[in-house]
């Protein structure tokens, strides 16, 4: 009969041993666009080598608004070429994260980067939930595959007179289902944001629902240049 204490003991290190491994695992995640020839070549030479990728189409407007809030934040500004890749929380195309800065990359490069990691062992990627071939198998039309981010883009805000109050806020949009929300100082006040838009009648019909949590919520216009 098995020790009861050895059994237990087992259990746990089985438990860690797989919270370690998942724990480990990368991913990648491709931001694309129906009919972008780069995208369609970038998804055919990952799969041929057998290296697993989520994708995100940004057509779907929350994707289009997610990809260019994350490559807008960490201050990269020029004209968007598709897809958009990022490599867990790096960005790693159309610009590459050197120290402080960002520089631009070609999708060849940074799809042979990948390449090297995946076979060198460096990378455990985790597979999504569907395969990817029926996306790629489709005959598509190529297309532009460059974005220009809109200059002008509203948000949604409340304005608070100190952080605290303002954080509380965010905590508040967040658990309400609002994962980009956040705070901008301007002139002293605390503006908290709880979604981008690029349309003014998308923001204008979110307003009446940010009402619901904040009365005093208003429609913040930002022009970028």
């Amino acid at each position: 009969m098995t020790n009861p204490l050895l059994k237990f003991g087992l259990c746990i290190l089985l438990y860690f041993t797989c919270s370690s491994l998942i724990a480990q695992q990368d991913t990648l995640l491709l931001y694309t666009r129906p009919g972008c020839s780069n995208c369609k070549a970038a998804k055919l030479d990952l799969s041929r080598n057998n290296i697993p990728f989520f994708e995100k189409s940004i057509d779907i407007p929350e994707n289009g608004a997610e990809a260019i809030k994350k490559i807008q934040v960490l201050g990269y500004k020029k004209e968007i070429h598709l897809p958009v890749i990022f490599l867990n929380n790096q960005l790693r195309h159309p610009g590459f994260q050197v120290k402080d800065s960002i520089k631009q990359v070609e999708i060849d490069v940074a799809i042979d980067s990948i390449k090297s990691m995946y076979r060198r062992g460096a990378l455990k990627l985790a597979s999504p939930p569907h395969v990817n071939d029926s996306i790629i198998s489709k005959p598509v039309m190529d297309s532009d595959c460059d974005v220009k981010p809109a200059t002008t883009f509203y948000l949604i805000c409340a304005s608070f007179m100190n952080e605290s109050d303002a954080q509380d806020a965010v905590n508040r949009l967040s658990k309400a289902g609002y994962t980009y929300a956040g705070i901008i100082l301007s002139g002293g006040i605390y503006k908290v944001y709880n979604k981008l838009f690029y349309e003014k009648n998308a923001a204008d019909i979110a307003l009446t629902d940010a009402k619901s949590i904040f009365k005093e919520a208003y429609i913040l216009e930002i022009n970028q240049k």
